[in-house]
């Protein structure tokens, strides 16, 4: 099977919002879909679900922690600064360094601390990049050689 499926046997959902379930599960499938040797222990993935696996494996790898109540929010729509925090962990830093500690952007305050580094280390490899937005920045994804994201916001 593809990294992406689609929604099901017939649509693929290219205006669909990518959601928290949908990414961890990219991630997933980019690793191989390895067995996974524990359960879910977030209270709101259930069991049987096509995230479920991918969930359990992204704790295991050490790609999520959930949000601080304990859930892991599987149907909410994922932020930028999840995106980089999931690819962050994921790629174990793949080996590339930041190359800054400035995040030059005029919202650059509003980044959570959880993501910081996270977000620091995708702007400075040009996996994340700002576009000046009036009084804000849309963070866009850029290709990297272990992910490839389209998403499109305008």
């Amino acid at each position: 099977d593809g990294i992406m499926t689609g929604m099901d046997d017939t649509h693929f959902g290219p205006s669909v919002s990518l959601s928290r379930a949908h990414f961890v599960t990219i991630l997933y499938r980019m690793a191989g879909s390895p067995e996974v040797t524990s359960e879910v222990t977030f209270p709101d993935v259930e069991e049987g679900q096509f995230y479920t696996d991918a969930v359990a494996w992204a704790v295991e790898a050490g790609v999520v922690t959930g949000y601080d109540e304990g859930n892991f929010g599987p149907a909410d729509e994922i932020t930028r600064e999840q995106i980089a925090t999931m690819l962050y962990r994921y790629s174990g830093n793949a080996g590339i360094a930041a190359q800054t500690t400035v995040l030059d952007f005029p919202d650059a305050m509003e980044i959570s601390p959880f993501a910081r580094e996270a977000m620091i280390w995708a702007v400075s490899n040009n996996i994340l990049i700002g576009i000046e937005n009036g009084p804000m920045v849309i963070y866009c994804l850029r290709f990297c050689p272990w992910l490839l994201l389209s998403v499109s916001y305008f």
